[in-house]
């Protein structure tokens, strides 16, 4: 008695969209990457059911990311590029929900996101574009079922930018002490200002174990896996 054939396993309609989609973020240095690497680890251990997808913004695979690098990378005045960075998030955004994102949740995975529209959010009004311009810009897109924000103090993300090795260069945004506070302020301003979004923030000053903990506690109270 001969098997299934091939054609029949790729004539599979994929089930209705199970996966979760969780955003990691805060300022540079928050230790976004760290707590990224343990949540994976954990979330792979905890539940068989999922997959785990882990990605980042500005994404490496669109002409827009890659032009948002180039300008994050050379911009000297934080208001210079405003309204075209966030024309590039929105747009490299769209792209990574379209061929990576949306796919994923379809076939049953947790999605993990260094990054996504609340850095925007957060460094555009920055720069001086308004909440409800860039609220507009991003309309139709996906809501994440978790956001985390890590909340640092910007003197001690500096540090921890200039003790990391890795980097090869400061954007413009980490320069300053004082626009690192602005855009802080500002991601503390999301869970009143987007109240139909689960947004929770933690206290990232603390250990990585320490915060980690907290992470996994909101991970296990906000969501059912």
């Amino acid at each position: 008695m001969s098997g299934p054939t091939l054609k029949a396993f790729t004539n599979v309609q994929p089930a209705k969209a199970t996966g979760k989609f969780i955003v990691i973020e805060g300022i540079d240095g928050s230790g976004k990457g760290t707590q990224m690497c343990r949540l994976a680890e954990w979330l792979y251990k905890r539940n068989k059911t999922y997959h785990i997808v882990m990605t980042r913004e500005p994404t490496a695979v669109s002409e827009h990311g890659e032009l948002i690098r180039r300008l994050l990378a050379t911009s000297r005045e934080m208001g210079q590029y405003a309204r075209e960075f966030l024309r590039l998030f929105v747009a490299d955004r769209a792209d990574h929900i379209r061929r990576l994102i949306a796919p994923a949740l379809k076939y049953t995975c947790i999605v993990l996101c260094d990054r996504y529209k609340h850095s925007t959010i957060a460094f555009q009004q920055t720069q001086g574009v308004p909440f409800e311009e860039i609220i507009k810009a991003h309309e139709g897109l996906l809501i994440p079922d978790l956001t985390i924000i890590l909340d640092t103090d910007p003197r001690i993300a500096l540090q921890r930018n200039i003790d990391d090795k890795s980097r090869a260069y400061q954007e413009v945004f980490e320069r300053e002490v004082y626009f690192m506070e602005k855009i802080r302020s500002h991601y503390l301003e999301l869970p009143a200002r987007l109240p139909n979004e689960k947004i929770i923030i933690i206290d990232a000053n603390r250990s990585p174990d320490a915060v980690f903990e907290l992470v996994r506690a909101a991970i296990e109270k906000h969501l059912n896996l």
